[in-house]
C-alpha cells in the first residue's frame, strides 16, 4: 500500500471513529445529517492547564430549547437526566447508563402515537423483552435489570439505541 492511500485510509477510520462516538454519545436526527445547529452541543470551553496546554472544563452543552444533554456511554445518569426523547424527526440521546434501579423514562414529543420495544440484550437482534405504545406527550418509565439493552422505536424504524444498567 502507498504512503498517500495509508494517510487516506487512517484518515477515514479516524473520521469513522469520531462520527460513531458522537452517534453513540448524542442524538440521531433519523438520517437528516445530525439535527439543526441548534440542536448541536457547542465545543465544552477551555482553560489553560498547568502545563499550557487548554484543559477541558464542563459547562452547559447548549441552551437551544430542543438541544440534547447527553453523556458519553458509561455515565451514570440520574432518572432526571435518564430521559429519552422522541419523534419521527429526532431520537435524544441514544445512549443511556443508569445505576440498578434507576428507570430509564421514554417520552414521545412526536405528533403520533409510537411502540418503544426493549430488547433482552445489546443486539437488536435479541429477544423481546418489553414493548410500550406510548401516546404523543405521553412517558412511559421504565426499570431494567443489570446489563446492557438495545431497543428501538418505530418512530425512526432504522435506529437503536442501547441502555447500560450498572450494577
Amino acid at each position: 500500500m502507498s504512503t498517500p492511500r495509508r494517510a487516506v485510509t487512517a484518515a477515514a477510520t479516524a473520521t469513522l471513529a469520531v462520527a460513531l462516538t458522537a452517534s453513540l454519545a448524542g442524538c440521531s436526527s433519523g438520517g437528516r445529517g445530525g439535527g439543526s445547529d441548534a440542536d448541536r452541543a457547542a465545543p465544552p470551553p477551555t482553560t489553560a492547564g498547568a502545563t499550557g496546554a487548554p484543559a477541558p472544563t464542563t459547562g452547559p452543552r447548549s441552551s437551544a430549547p430542543n438541544a440534547c444533554d447527553s453523556k458519553m456511554p458509561g455515565e451514570v445518569m440520574t432518572a432526571e437526566e435518564a430521559v429519552v426523547r422522541f419523534s419521527d424527526q429526532q431520537v435524544c440521546p441514544g445512549y443511556v447508563t443508569v445505576a440498578l434501579g434507576t428507570p430509564v423514562t421514554w417520552r414521545n414529543t412526536g405528533q403520533a402515537t409510537y411502540t418503544v420495544t426493549i430488547k433482552d440484550g445489546p443486539l437488536p437482534t435479541s429477544a423481546e423483552l418489553r414493548r410500550e405504545r406510548v401516546e404523543p406527550g405521553a412517558s412511559v418509565a421504565v426499570e431494567l435489570p443489570s446489563g446492557q439493552f438495545a431497543w428501538t422505536t418505530d418512530a425512526l424504524e432504522a435506529f437503536v439505541g442501547t441502555v447500560e444498567v450498572q450494577g
